[in-house]
């Protein structure tokens, strides 16, 4: 997992937010997403996240056909 996160203005506990999160890329067994998190329709913060599909042991395993349908938004 690797995660990346830009801010342009402090958010602080209790603070009304939006989160947008959207798949940015999907590979073997890996999803990039980017999120955006907004204060009074203002952009707070920003980035990206790396997420890994592993198996019981750890090890990346492949995202299936409808895993991978269900990311892209599908049923």
């Amino acid at each position: 997992m690797n995660v990346a996160c830009d801010f342009r203005s402090p958010l602080i506990f209790q603070d009304s937010i939006e989160v947008i999160l959207a798949i940015a890329k999907i590979g073997e067994s890996s999803a990039e997403w980017r999120f955006e998190i907004s204060k009074d329709d203002k952009v707070a913060a920003s980035g990206t996240m790396i997420t890994v599909k592993v198996d019981g042991t750890g090890k990346p395993e492949a995202i299936t056909t409808a895993e991978r349908k269900l990311l892209e938004g599908g049923e």
